[in-house]
């Protein structure tokens, strides 16, 4: 695909903290206005996917279509943490924010305006991550709100470390059309070091 080799301006938030876990509403509605003013920098309309699952169970929990809406954030961050559930340990790994969504991505072959991941892990270095990516020329004409933007988030993840630079949406494009390691893909560990380098 021919807009994998498009470039974003990328800002990485990591923390080594686990709590507060911005997954939950009750921290990710800090977020969510900020997120919300992200994306009205697209024309295009926005949608959530996530991918959470139970302890012991191998398959990705519904949710159904969700359209970007306080209404979705809610639902992403709530359905599964309902008490019919309490018996149930829920894990979440990530959720993606797409403007335009992933589905006009892959059919009209267009690169998204903007994309926002917010993710989990394990090793003790970085327990959560927050990607944010804007396509040039839009992250360009916008630097001066997204900027401010950006340091809000930060604010909600203790001890972040702001990593920033250019990133094209794939680090391999094949002649082909396919390419490889796209951002939606890449974990923050690789992300932050080639941000690290992309800043010498």
């Amino acid at each position: 695909m021919k807009w994998a080799g498009t470039v974003y301006g990328v800002h990485l938030l990591t923390s080594a903290a686990a709590i507060p876990e911005l997954c939950r509403w009750e921290h990710w509605q800090k977020a969510f206005p900020i997120v919300d003013r992200l994306m009205t920098m697209s024309p295009a309309t926005a949608a959530i996917r996530t991918g959470q699952t139970f302890d012991n169970e191998s398959h990705w929990l519904g949710f159904g279509r969700m359209i970007w809406s306080r209404k979705n954030n809610e639902k992403w961050t709530q359905k599964y943490r309902s008490p019919q559930f309490a018996d149930r340990q829920l894990n979440f790994l990530y959720t993606e924010i797409w403007a335009p969504d992933w589905n006009v991505v892959w059919r009209d072959h267009c690169a998204p305006d903007i994309f926002v991941k917010l993710a989990t892990y394990t090793p003790p270095q970085i327990r959560q991550s927050l990607l944010v990516a804007v396509r040039e020329p839009i992250y360009s004409s916008r630097i001066d709100e997204i900027r401010p933007l950006v340091a809000q988030l930060a604010s909600l993840l203790p001890d972040a470390d702001h990593r920033t630079g250019h990133q094209r949406w794939a680090e391999k494009v094949y002649g082909s059309g396919g390419f490889s390691d796209g951002l939606s893909n890449r974990t923050a560990f690789r992300l932050a070091d080639q941000l690290v380098r992309a800043a010498v």
